[in-house]
C-alpha cells in the first residue's frame, strides 16, 4: 500500500518493452492525476500514448513500475484487478462493441452481469443515457446499423453506466470520419462540465476563434488561407517588465511583435480549428496551418483582429451577417453586426462580449472579419467567470451582464 495521496492515479517510473527490450514504448514514465482533472496525452504517431493508457488499467502490463489506483499498486500482489477495473471506464478507437447485442444490451450487460443493477433499474438507465446523447431511438438497433459517431457516443455511455471514477479515452475520435468527430467531441467537452478544472483559452484566440467559427462550420474556408492581423492595448502583454510596455513609450506608437509566426496564441488557434473543423487533436500534421500576427495597440486594454480567409464561393455582405447572425443567436455573449457598424474595442471595454462584423470582398474571393474583446474581461477575468458559473450550475451569465465602460 502506498503513502495516501491527494491522486485518484499516478504512474510511478513506469516502463514498457516489446521483443526482449529491442523496442522501448515507455521509459521511467511518471503522471498524476487528481480526481475531477482532464487529461490530455499528446503526441506523435507511436509515442506510447495508447501503451500508456492500456497501462493505466493493466490491459498492458508495465515491464516495470507501479500503477496505483485510489492509493492501491494495481501491479503489485493479490489484487483484486476486476474490482478496480469496475471504476475505470474505457473508451476504444475502434468502438468494440458487441455486433450480436442491441444497442441497449450493450450499455445493460455489465451492470446486470456484476449484480449492480436489476435489468429493470439498468434498462432505466440505458435509456436515460441514450436521451441525454440523443440516441434514445436506436436503443434496439444494433451497432452495424449505426453510424462511426453514433459508435463511439454508445461506447462512451456504455463506460458511464458503471458509475467510473475515471473514464479512459483511447484517441476516440482517430476512426472516425471528420463529419463524426464533432458529435463524439461535444459529448466529452459535456463530460467536462462536472470537472473541478477548465482551461481558459487565450485572448487572442478568444477574438480569433469566435470570428472564424461560423464559416469553418459552414465548411466555406479554403485550408491554408487565413490570415489573422491582431492588435492589443500593452495590458494584453503581461506583467513582465519590458521598454516597450511602458506608457512613455507605447503612447502614439505602433508596432508588430513577435514576427515571423512565432507567437505563441499560434498553435492554440490552430488547434481550436482542428477542433472546429473536425480534424484528429491528436495528429498536428493533419491541422491547417495560418499566418497570425500581433502588435501592440497604444492604447490599455482591448483586442481587436481583423481576419481574412479565402472561401470556396462568393457571399454578399448581408448572406455573411445573416449566417453569423443565425450561428450566435443564442450566444449571450456574442453580438453580429452589419458592414455598415465596423465594431470597436471601446464598445465592448470592460465587458465579457466578443463583438463582430463579418463582411465578404467578393473581388478577391475573401471573408473579411473585424473581431473585439476586452483582453482583461472576455479574454481572461470575464471567461474563467463563465466557466466557474458552468461548474457550479449557475445560469451561464450569472455576474456577466454589465454594460459596457464606454461612453
Amino acid at each position: 500500500m502506498a503513502t495516501s495521496t491527494n491522486s485518484l492515479i499516478r504512474v510511478v517510473d513506469v516502463s514498457k518493452e516489446y521483443n526482449g527490450g529491442s523496442v522501448h514504448a515507455l521509459s521511467h514514465c511518471n503522471l498524476s492525476v487528481k480526481k475531477g482533472e482532464v487529461v490530455a496525452i499528446i503526441g506523435p504517431s507511436g509515442s506510447g500514448k495508447s501503451t500508456l493508457l492500456r497501462c493505466l488499467n493493466l490491459l498492458e502490463q508495465p515491464t516495470s513500475g507501479t500503477i496505483y489506483f485510489k492509493d492501491v499498486a494495481l501491479n503489485g500482489k493479490k489484487v483484486n484487478l476486476d474490482l478496480h477495473r469496475r471504476e475505470m471506464g474505457m473508451v476504444f478507437q475502434h468502438f468494440n462493441l458487441f455486433p450480436h447485442m442491441t444497442v441497449k444490451k450493450n450499455i445493460t450487460l455489465a451492470p446486470v452481469k456484476l449484480g449492480l443493477k436489476s435489468q429493470a433499474e439498468a434498462d432505466e438507465q440505458a435509456m436515460a443515457l441514450l436521451e441525454r446523447i440523443g440516441l434514445a431511438d436506436k436503443a434496439n438497433e444494433y451497432p452495424a446499423m449505426l453510424s462511426g459517431g453514433q459508435k463511439q457516443r454508445i461506447a462512451i455511455v456504455r463506460a458511464l453506466a458503471m458509475a467510473p471514477e475515471v473514464m479512459l479515452f483511447d484517441e476516440p475520435t482517430s476512426a472516425l470520419d471528420p463529419e463524426m468527430v464533432g458529435e463524439v467531441l461535444d459529448l466529452m467537452r459535456d463530460l467536462a462540465k462536472g470537472k473541478k478544472l477548465i482551461a481558459n483559452p487565450g485572448c487572442y484566440p478568444t477574438a480569433s476563434t469566435l470570428g472564424l467559427q461560423p464559416m469553418l462550420k459552414a465548411g466555406h474556408i479554403v485550408d491554408n488561407t487565413i490570415v489573422i492581423d491582431a492588435k492589443s492595448g500593452y495590458t494584453g502583454a503581461g506583467r513582465r517588465p519590458a521598454l516597450n510596455k511602458l506608457l512613455t513609450e507605447a503612447e502614439n506608437n505602433f508596432c508588430a511583435y513577435a514576427l515571423g509566426g512565432g507567437h505563441r496564441h499560434t498553435p492554440e488557434i490552430e488547434q481550436n480549428i482542428a477542433y472546429i473543423t473536425g480534424k484528429d487533436l491528436m495528429k498536428p500534421e493533419t491541422w491547417q496551418y495560418i499566418n497570425f500576427q500581433p502588435h501592440l495597440l497604444p492604447q490599455v486594454r482591448g483586442i481587436e483582429v481583423t481576419i481574412y480567409a479565402t472561401c470556396d464561393r462568393d457571399f454578399t455582405n448581408e448572406e455573411v451577417y445573416e449566417l453569423y447572425k443565425d450561428f450566435y443567436k443564442d450566444e449571450p455573449f456574442v453580438k453580429v453586426f452589419p458592414a455598415s457598424l465596423p465594431v470597436q474595442t471601446k464598445w465592448v471595454y470592460g465587458t465579457n462580449f466578443c463583438e463582430m462584423t463579418p463582411t465578404f470582398d467578393a473581388r478577391t474571393h475573401r471573408l473579411i472579419v473585424s473581431s473585439v474583446i476586452d483582453n482583461i474581461g472576455k479574454g481572461a477575468a470575464g471567461q474563467a467567470i463563465q466557466n466557474m458559473n458552468l461548474i457550479m450550475g449557475l445560469p451561464e451569465t450569472t455576474g456577466l451582464m454589465m454594460p459596457p465602460m464606454y461612453p
